[in-house]
C-alpha cells in the first residue's frame, strides 16, 4: 500500500503528523528493516504507515506493543484491518506489571554485584 493510500484511510486519526508519517515511511523504505518494535501505539496510525512501507518492500513485521488499559477508538487492530495490512503487524496488549507509582527504578554498574537505587524525579527529586 502506498503512503497516499494509507493517508486516505488513517490521515485524520492522531497522533502522528503527515510529515512525520512520511519521514517514517521513507526511512523504512530506505533502511529495509525486517523487524520493527513500536512501544506505545495509541490508535495505531504510525503502525499503519510502518506496515505499509514493509508491504512495499515485500517483507517485515511491526511488533506493536501497548498496555491493555490503553483504550483508543479507532484502535490499532481496526485501522490495520481497514488498510488491509494486518499481516505486516502484530499488536500485543500487555498487562502492567505493577502500579507505576510503586515501582523502584534501579541501575546496575558493570563492577557492582548489587543494585543501586536511582532517584525518581518529578517536580522535585525525593
Amino acid at each position: 500500500m502506498q503512503f497516499a493510500d494509507v493517508r486516505r484511510v488513517v490521515g485524520g486519526v492522531p497522533f502522528i503528523t503527515p510529515e512525520h508519517a512520511l519521514d517514517l515511511y521513507n526511512l523504512i523504505l530506505r533502511e529495509r528493516p525486517e523487524q520493527i518494535l513500536e512501544l506505545g501505539i495509541a490508535h495505531g496510525t504510525a503502525t499503519c504507515y510502518m506496515a505499509a512501507a514493509l508491504e512495499e518492500i515485500g517483507r517485515g513485521k511491526v511488533m506493536a506493543v501497548d498496555l491493555k488499559v490503553a483504550q483508543f477508538r479507532p484502535c490499532a487492530e481496526e485501522q490495520l484491518k481497514r488498510c488491509g495490512l494486518g499481516r505486516y503487524a502484530d499488536v500485543v496488549r500487555m498487562q502492567a506489571a505493577a502500579d507505576p507509582a510503586q515501582l523502584r527504578m534501579t541501575s546496575v554498574t558493570p563492577s557492582a554485584t548489587s543494585r543501586t537505587p536511582v532517584q525518581r524525579c518529578g517536580p522535585t527529586c525525593s
